[in-house]
């Protein structure tokens, strides 16, 4: 074992572990991940189908998988009962791990028993798939069947995957944890290591409590934009999940292609773009709002922020510019070069809609599309990219590798994010840290040192930058002050 990882997880001995309160915490998920699959039934038979839909019946996989779910976490609940509430460090990242690993399997087994994939191994791909955001997917290749085969409630599945883990299950367990007993200051030392806490009170529970907010609130816009552009309510839910997790499950197997619709693409792309901007703006945002309403659930009209302090926001942001101007340059650069270089009419096979790239207006209407899709990560389309000339797919996939922005559903660092460290920080933006210079004024035999630099931060809650430990105006005192930059505050 490294020096470094050695560090980080501390003397591996099984003493150390706190693995009643792990199994609680573990058993604790599993039961509310597989009360989740009462949802899928449900909606199918909203949706006007029956319990059978050809030759698949979803009703016994998912019956029968949350049968063994409640069964398994309640005996792992029942073993971590009477356990101390001892959460730290080590226990959240073996308990992150496990959830993870253990919702993998099981949310592959209702497609396993419903007959709707090839193996056993074909079910956890697809599951794993939707809960990391990932998108690739199985259907329509070996032995499982063709997506538009597929019952709803196996398609509703797919979406409800990728929108639990946009959300993120590391923000379920600082949301919810608390009720087993795990208090916010234990959460914040789980966290955070090497700062002394006495008197710190974070407010990560709240944070993330409002991400989630801002989530639901944002799912609810793409809802209602999907259906006021065409889709059904059933296909906006699920078109909705998938772009505000940037994951790309469809419920049709030619993706947004299959709608021939351009009020449906347009929502699409704004949709995907916002989603992949970092959420640390949203809660900015938020603050307006909740400010601006003065306790009441919604702020007066006369007292509604100004439009441009809304858009100060977001233009602010260098990280966000650097992202707007990486879509917008390759949209417009990828779409002159369909119009001008090839200029040809590609058909769209199957969906009765012909690209002519002679046109310029649908040559950016597919460059915009596709380019934010893969930037946001999303992986929707519009048409076959793969008979485009080699130049565009080399700028799709440079795009790709770029990314959005850090803080997102499902996201870390990325590219774009070094954008918002000034070239005296030392540090990379995934971590966080200070680059001290010392210098010395001799007064007799005495000394002094003192910091040439303030440090450059990242908040644990929504992934906004600040030279300062109070600039952070999104949520909570920050875990990423130095010793140095706390007690100068004090």
């Amino acid at each position: 074992m490294s020096a470094g990882l050695q560090r980080l997880l501390g003397p591996f001995r099984r003493a150390q572990l706190n693995y009643a309160m792990i199994a609680r915490v573990v058993g604790a998920f599993v039961i509310g991940f597989s009360l989740l699959m009462v949802l899928p039934p449900i909606v199918q038979l909203l949706d006007g189908q029956g319990v059978v839909v050809h030759g698949y019946n979803p009703f016994v996989g998912f019956g029968l998988t949350a049968l063994a779910g409640l069964l398994a976490g309640s005996l792992l609940y029942r073993v971590g009962r009477g356990s101390t509430t001892d959460f730290f460090r080590r226990e959240g990242l073996l308990s992150v791990f496990l959830v993870w690993v253990v919702t993998g399997f099981l949310g592959g087994l209702p497609l396993v028993f419903s007959g709707v994939v090839g193996g056993f191994w074909d079910g956890v791909f697809e599951s794993v798939s939707g809960l990391t955001t990932t998108g690739s997917s199985i259907y329509g290749a070996g032995a499982n069947p063709s997506i538009g085969d597929l019952p709803a409630a196996i398609l509703f599945w797919r979406a409800l995957l990728h929108w639990i883990g946009g959300i993120g299950i590391v923000v379920m367990f600082l949301v919810f944890l608390p009720i087993l007993g795990i208090t916010e200051k234990k959460l914040f030392q789980a966290e955070v290591a090497g700062l002394s806490k006495e008197g710190v009170k974070p407010r990560i529970r709240d944070s993330a409590a409002v991400l989630v907010r801002i989530y639901l609130v944002f799912s609810l816009i793409l809802v209602l934009g999907f259906w006021a552009f065409g889709m059904d309510p059933f296909e906006a839910v699920a078109h909705s999940f998938a772009t505000i997790a940037t994951g790309g499950f469809s419920t049709r197997a030619g993706s947004i292609a299959e709608y021939r619709s351009l009020g449906i693409e347009l929502f699409a792309i704004v949709g995907m773009f916002f989603a992949g901007a970092n959420f640390g703006l949203y809660f900015r945002v938020e603050t307006l709002f909740r400010k601006a309403a003065g306790g009441r659930l919604f702020p007066r009209w006369a007292d509604m922020p100004r439009f441009r302090d809304v858009r100060r926001v977001f233009t602010g942001d260098a990280e966000f510019r650097l992202y707007a101007f990486i879509v917008g340059g390759c949209s417009l650069a990828i779409g002159l070069y369909l119009w001008l270089g090839s200029g040809e009419t590609v058909p769209s096979v199957g969906f009765d809609r012909v690209h002519d790239y002679g046109n310029l207006g649908e040559a950016l209407r597919d460059a915009t599309f596709h380019t934010t899709s893969l930037s946001s990560c999303t992986g929707f389309a519009n048409c076959d990219t793969s008979r485009w000339p080699f130049l565009p797919q080399m700028l799709l996939l440079l795009v790709m590798f770029l990314g959005a922005c850090s803080a997102r559903p499902a996201a870390g660092s990325s590219s774009p994010a070094c954008s918002c460290c000034g070239p005296g920080c030392a540090t990379s933006c995934a971590g966080s840290g200070s680059r001290a210079a010392s210098t010395r004024s001799r007064s007799g035999a005495s000394s002094s040192t003192r910091s040439s630099s303030r440090p450059c931060s990242a908040c644990s809650c929504c992934g906004s930058r600040s030279r300062s430990p109070a600039a952070c105006s999104c949520c909570c005192s920050n875990p990423a002050w130095t010793p140095s930059a706390r007690s100068r505050r004090s």
